[in-house]
C-alpha cells in the first residue's frame, strides 16, 4: 500500500487501509445486511499477526483439497442461487425507481421471493417486472406489501 499510494508514512497508510475497510463494512451492511468482520459467516480465519502467511497460505490450500470442500452438484445449484439473488439485488439496486425497496431476495433453482415493503403498489409491480427479466429467473413469487395499502387498512 506504501508503494501504491507512493508514500513512506506508516501511520497514513494505516489510516487508509481502516478508512477503506470501513467504507466496505458500510456497503456489505446495506446491500446484503452482513457484518463481513463476523468471523461465524466464514469456514476457516487465520490471525496473520499470529501466524505466518506462508502457513495460512498451506492451511487454506489443505482445506481447498479435501474432500469437505469438493464441489459437489447441490453446491453448484447453491452458488447459482446465490448468484441470482446477486443480480436481482443488483438489477433492483440499478434502477432508480426501485433503489430504495428494502426487499428480502431468496433464490432457489430459478425461482425468486420477493418480500419486505414497497412505496407503493407501482414500486411492487416494477419490482417484480425487474426481476422477471433477470437472466435464470423462471418464476418470480412477489411478496412486497405496499405502504399505501397498509395505510389505507390502518386507517
Amino acid at each position: 500500500m506504501m508503494e501504491r499510494l507512493r508514500t513512506e508514512d506508516g501511520d497514513f497508510v494505516a489510516e487508509e487501509i481502516r478508512r477503506s475497510d470501513e467504507a466496505q463494512r458500510a456497503i456489505i451492511r446495506r446491500y446484503f445486511n452482513v457484518d463481513w468482520t463476523d468471523a461465524s459467516h466464514y469456514d476457516l480465519v487465520l490471525n496473520t499477526e499470529r501466524i505466518p502467511v506462508t502457513d495460512c497460505i498451506a492451511a487454506v490450500l489443505a482445506l481447498v483439497r479435501s474432500q469437505r470442500f469438493a464441489e459437489t452438484e447441490a453446491s453448484r445449484r447453491g452458488l447459482v442461487d446465490v448468484a441470482l439473488q446477486s443480480q436481482v439485488r443488483a438489477a433492483l439496486r440499478g434502477d432508480r425507481r426501485t433503489r430504495e425497496l428494502r426487499v428480502e431476495v431468496e433464490a432457489l433453482d430459478g425461482v425468486v421471493k420477493l418480500s419486505g415493503l414497497a412505496d407503493d403498489e407501482d414500486q411492487s409491480l416494477t419490482a417484480e417486472q425487474l426481476t422477471a427479466a433477470v437472466p435464470g429467473v423462471s418464476r418470480v413469487n412477489c411478496d412486497l406489501r405496499a405502504h399505501s395499502r397498509i395505510r389505507a387498512r390502518n386507517a
